[in-house]
């Protein structure tokens, strides 16, 4: 994926279910992503709404101790 420099790139929820949880599919592919964007100096732009998912999946998330 090639991003061009001071792209703003949607993140959605999913993005962020990739890179906290390990076992994802997609966890090595988010990370490597993310990692071109902020190389890139890429702003990401999100929605409350997945603000608010995020924050419920952590809270669900942790409770089952799979995030990283």
């Amino acid at each position: 994926m090639k991003i061009n420099r001071r792209e703003m790139v949607f993140a959605d929820t999913a993005a962020f279910v990739a890179l906290l949880v390990r076992r994802d599919e997609f966890h090595q592919s988010a990370n490597r992503i993310m990692a071109e964007l902020s190389e890139k100096d890429t702003k990401l732009f999100v929605t409350e709404m997945v603000l608010v998912e995020i924050a419920n999946m952590r809270k669900f998330l942790a409770n089952e101790n799979i995030l990283l």
